[in-house]
């Protein structure tokens, strides 16, 4: 993690790119959604009859934190072609759209089931930082369901977490569905609270949006790190 960490700093990023911000996750202990990197469409296409159909394509740009909006994912590609074309109009739209942006090629991912959950840690002025979590996807932001608790947390703090948000029913399991893994989402939860705590001075945000949660555990899928850059407590490495 700490050379991860230091490898931006020193190229004075400090936003990583989602590969490396699901890679520092993975190091983390948090599960992370088998996945690719290919530095063009050709390269993509290839990556997806290794990782199997079907797959996600998302642009790699430490630029374009939120890709989604920017254009820059498509989902349940079913065909080699199909990602070869995909990645290609993807790559000169973003290109004429978004001139700033450095294009660093693209992630191919499996596809993920189970219930879209966020995990997150935040930087507060006053408590530091702070674990979050809450239903993922469009609904973090729809239905506002998020509980808070300061790093670090402690057993008794992510029972609570898990229990308190409106949709704790759907992890429970909703109208014949199965309950999630519950113990592999609290173990998520302490790996960021860990990260948080031990890398305080350096990382400013984590978030997992989605964090797949299923019966048979948990899958993170995508990751955005930010780290103080020097105007911001932490920052003066």
């Amino acid at each position: 993690i700490r050379r991860l960490l230091d490898s931006a700093v020193g190229e004075d990023r400090f936003v990583l790119s989602e590969p490396e911000s699901l890679d520092l996750l993975r190091v983390a202990g948090v599960p992370v959604v088998p996945m690719e990197r290919a530095p063009d469409p050709e390269g993509a296409a290839a990556a997806a009859q290794r990782v199997g159909f079907p797959v996600v394509l998302k642009v790699i740009s430490a630029e374009l934190p939120h890709k989604t909006e920017a254009g820059g994912v498509a989902v349940g590609l079913g065909s080699a072609e199909e990602v070869r074309r995909t990645a290609s109009d993807m790559q000169t739209r973003l290109r004429a759209a978004h001139r700033e942006a450095g294009l660093q090629g693209f992630s191919v991912q499996a596809v993920a089931e189970g219930i879209e959950t966020v995990a997150a840690v935040t930087w507060d002025s006053t408590f530091g930082p702070v674990l979050a979590f809450g239903l993922g996807g469009v609904w973090v932001e729809v239905l506002d369901d998020v509980a808070f608790r300061v790093v670090p947390v402690g057993a008794d703090d992510l029972d609570e977490m898990l229990s308190e948000v409106k949709g704790a029913r759907l992890l429970e399991g909703f109208r014949g569905s199965p309950p999630v893994d519950r113990d592999a989402l609290r173990e998520t939860l302490l790996c960021l609270s860990d990260l948080a705590r031990d890398f305080s001075e350096e990382i400013a945000e984590v978030e997992i949006n989605p964090l797949f949660a299923g019966p048979k555990g948990v899958l993170a899928v995508d990751g955005l790190v930010r780290l103080h850059d020097g105007r911001t407590h932490g920052g003066a490495r």
